[in-house]
């Protein structure tokens, strides 16, 4: 029997609890959250063409365990200096290490991230992008695959809005009629009017 091909791809980043991991997975025409237990699996499909937005903000979540490990494993050192026996100088100098390794990682991994994913009919969390360089490497992959879905967003699309004008309070008339002397009434709108 031929062996089926592929038409997933795994993205980078993963999560994991004590009762289940995620993972994100690239597919020909969605994007396929994964979310695995022990004796099931939850799927989420996006369509590329049903995205309209992927949001990912920037957390303090890595500030805060980087100043927790550094504070504890400063502490664990000093404990150690203080301790007289050998024995215990090595042990307390052993977990200031692993400790110390720890916020090196966390360190090294970089800030962390919320993302999520919008439909017209939900706002998804993906909790695979936890890290904010991670989130931007698959916004990057996936930039190309919903533009082919939905075309490329135009330049106009993407300037502010005007803010929406004033509710109760005076509006300029966009149609006031104005006589000549010697002929119908006629419209003058003003340019700021909508039509």
């Amino acid at each position: 029997m031929a062996r089926a091909e592929k038409i997933h791809r795994r993205l980078p980043g993963r999560a994991a609890s004590l009762a289940s991991y995620h993972r994100l997975w690239l597919g020909p025409d969605h994007l396929l959250s994964v979310r695995t237990t022990g004796y099931s699996e939850e799927y989420k499909r996006f369509y590329y063409r049903d995205l309209q937005a992927i949001v990912f903000r920037k957390t303090d979540s890595w500030r805060f365990w980087n100043l927790f490990l550094g504070i504890v494993s400063a502490l664990v050192v000093f404990v150690a200096l203080m301790s007289s026996s050998g024995d215990a100088l090595g042990g307390w100098i052993g977990l200031a290490a692993c400790l110390f390794v720890l916020f090196l990682i966390n360190l090294l991994r970089g800030p962390t991230c919320a993302c999520h994913v919008r439909t017209a009919v939900q706002a998804e969390r993906l909790p695979t992008l936890k890290r904010l360089r991670i989130a931007r490497k698959v916004v990057a992959q996936l930039k190309p695959l919903i533009e082919a879905a939905q075309g490329p967003l135009a330049p106009e699309q993407l300037r502010p809005m005007s803010p929406p004008a004033p509710v109760g309070g005076p509006t300029p008339a966009a149609a006031q009629p104005s006589r000549e002397a010697n002929g119908p009434a006629t419209t003058v709108s003003t340019p700021d009017a909508p039509q």
